[in-house]
């Protein structure tokens, strides 16, 4: 029989001081403590949990189901594309079948990936009972569910759902092009997303700083949790600029302004607002995944991770970085020399901080316990792939 485990045997206060609050929330979220009962019905308890666990299942489960209506989107393409003589999609169909699948996959499947499991993880490994703001995470959740709704509901206005391409890019999403209202629909859809991912930011962010276990010092953060501190700073930056570039587009389909219409380079000003933030969304997807990997090397390694605070600051030089790099997507923009050749170099050095990170990776591991486990397996297979891709 194992016996019971009490606070006063674990002799370390910070490991202690997690698992009582642990304990104490859960059984708040069961309602053992005043917090509702499990008898009310699973539907009711689903649709109004503010548990961080739950929350963070709901967003996982929530991105798949995206994903699937993503896939069909992917299979009705192929099977044109498999029969090109035929009919299948008419054009203007398989132009809304790329873009919302572009559009889904990217911001409603992988992106809230590291949102879940932040969600889920991010409280548990710093000692925090819950997120700093346990509602507003839930509110932060359900504007992410009606996006994804007003995103698809764009397909049955007249005109169908936005065909610009999932970059949208001006002036293809300009009245002239897209005068039917699934473009306005689908950039409103977007404005919700956006506000929704900034919301959920500052609420892991300020549980990071904020609500840590008292001996949870910044430079013991579990790997996991410290990638998403860097990535929760990309969405706050990249996010709201996506906000004012879509609230601008909005402008020019509905007011009549002409910010990415005009002649004298609106076209342009809408490229620099979508890669600037189209460009960190590539690590906001990234960095998380890279936090799980360098966890599970140092746990079947045996080993702590090799070069910690050099690895912290690499991931801090990549956030930087990844603001300086974009302009690489707008070479045939007619952007100056100038520009280009700024544009390339730091594309170059952003390799410096990624080399960084696998060499810590490869240190971990070296003259460690590695045990070649199915998680192990797994993290050196996307390691060597990022490698691939890199050198690529």
């Amino acid at each position: 029989m194992v016996p019971s485990i009490h606070h006063w045997d674990i002799p370390d206060p910070v490991l202690r001081a997690v698992w009582e609050r642990t304990r104490v929330h859960d059984r708040e979220a069961r309602g053992h403590l005043g917090g509702g009962s499990l008898n009310t019905g699973w539907l009711k308890r689903w649709l109004f949990t503010t548990n961080h666990k739950e929350v963070g299942i709901l967003y996982l489960v929530t991105s798949f189901y995206f994903a699937f209506l993503a896939g069909i989107l992917a299979f009705l393409m192929r099977t044109q594309l498999a029969f090109p003589s035929e009919t299948f999609l008419q054009p203007p169909q398989y132009n809304e079948a790329v873009t919302m699948h572009g559009l889904i996959m990217v911001l409603w499947f992988l992106s809230p990936l590291g949102i879940a499991f932040a969600n889920y993880f991010v409280p548990l490994q710093i000692g925090a009972a819950d997120v700093a703001f346990a509602r507003l995470n839930a509110t932060s959740y359900w504007m992410y569910v009606f996006s994804g709704i007003t995103a698809f509901a764009s397909f049955f206005v007249p005109g169908g759902s936005p065909a610009s391409g999932w970059t949208n890019y001006s002036p293809l999403t300009s009245l002239q092009f897209s005068p039917g209202s699934g473009e306005t629909l689908g950039a409103a859809a977007l404005i919700v997303l956006a506000a929704s991912n900034t919301v959920g930011t500052v609420n892991i962010l300020v549980t990071i700083l904020w609500h840590r276990a008292r001996g949870v010092s910044f430079v013991k953060l579990p790997m996991f949790t410290m990638f998403t501190f860097w990535t929760m700073l990309q969405f706050l930056w990249a996010f709201p600029s996506l906000i004012a570039g879509l609230i601008m587009l909005e402008a020019d389909r509905l007011l009549g302004t002409s910010f990415f219409t005009s002649s004298a380079g609106g076209s342009i000003l809408w490229d620099h607002v979508w890669w600037f933030f189209g460009h960190p969304e590539v690590y906001i997807v990234l960095l998380p995944a890279f936090g799980i990997v360098a966890g599970i090397i140092a746990t079947f390694s045996g080993r702590p991770v090799y070069a910690r605070k050099p690895l912290f600051a690499a991931v801090g030089i990549v956030v930087l970085l990844s603001y300086m790099v974009y302009g690489h997507h707008m070479f045939l923009t007619g952007i100056s020399l100038t520009e280009r050749e700024v544009f390339t170099i730091n594309t170059e050095m952003i390799s410096i901080p990624f080399g960084v990170l696998m060499l810590s990776f490869i240190g971990t591991m070296y003259k460690g316990a590695v045990k070649l486990t199915t998680p192990m397996l797994f993290a050196l297979g996307s390691v060597v792939i990022f490698v691939i891709g890199g050198l690529s």
